[in-house]
């Protein structure tokens, strides 16, 4: 399970790999650009280097801008030599940020110079602390803010859980829950595009983060049966439970609390027909 801890600067997500997929598939800097999240960084650290590009020169021309866009830095200088003075540094940071806001640690080998002054760069221009993860974990960083401190749906309290609105014991109200339910599903239909769905979305893993509704779960991410991707009931179940949690209610009664709404025909349809489409 994800845990959440936090400094001065970051708030630190550590999870336990999941053998079935990419770290970098799921969450990238794509992933949490479409969500209004910068300043996030993911880290995670190579076993055999399965998760390092396998053409250096891929980083070099992905991290490196030039002013014309057909060029990259080899157009320009030519191949490097190896060794160099560069590549051999005793003080040399073994890590790597790819294009994709992942960060791997532990490369045996540098492409040199190019490499290492991105590397010396980035070094000084990062605000959040460096990060130590297992070989089996993944850390996710996010920047500290005071005004939006990061909660689960757990934690969320509503000061008037009387509200006339409230469809909850916990006060939640239409608003909130269409906001909630829009967000994941976002994310279980970014998971469909990859070929994976969430087996179950537990409260304890799914954060608000500046606004939000972030889940942040490895270990329910499996892969989808190919046969059946385009009626996936794991899916269909996993969302219905989550919903059943988060109000603490059967189905049928949040039906009846949200009758002739938006919302209501789209939990309708899920549940009926299996299908995850939102206005």
């Amino acid at each position: 399970m994800v845990k959440l801890t936090n400094t001065d600067k970051v708030y630190r997500f550590v999870m336990e790999k999941n053998e079935k997929i990419k770290i970098r598939d799921v969450y990238n800097r794509i992933f949490f650009s479409s969500f209004g999240l910068d300043g996030v960084r993911i880290y995670n650290k190579s076993e055999q280097k399965q998760d390092t590009i396998e053409d250096k020169s891929e980083i070099v021309s992905q991290k490196i801008d030039t002013h014309d866009a057909d060029k990259n830095i080899e157009d320009l200088f030519g191949k490097e030599q190896k060794p160099s003075g560069y590549s051999e540094l005793p003080l040399y940071k073994t890590s790597v940020e790819h294009n994709d806001g992942t960060v791997t640690e532990d490369v045996e080998e540098t492409t040199g110079v190019y490499e290492f002054l991105n590397d010396y760069i980035l070094k000084y221009s990062k605000t959040d602390e460096s990060i130590d993860v297992k070989i089996n974990e993944v850390a996710i960083t996010f920047p500290r803010d005071i005004n939006n401190p990061i909660i689960t749906l757990q934690e969320i309290v509503i000061s008037d859980k009387h509200h006339r609105s409230a469809i909850s014991k916990t006060g939640i109200t239409y608003e909130i829950l269409e906001k909630i339910i829009r967000d994941i599903h976002l994310q279980i239909e970014h998971l469909k595009g990859l070929g994976y769905f969430y087996n179950e979305i537990p409260l304890e893993t799914t954060f608000l983060i500046n606004g939000r509704y972030i889940i942040l779960s490895i270990e329910t991410i499996d892969v989808l049966n190919k046969t059946t991707q385009g009626a996936q009931p794991e899916i269909k179940d996993a969302f219905l439970k989550f919903l059943q949690n988060l109000l603490d209610d059967d189905i049928k009664n949040i039906l009846d609390k949200i009758q002739y709404t938006d919302l209501y025909y789209f939990i309708k349809r899920v549940q009926d027909e299996n299908v995850f489409f939102i206005l």
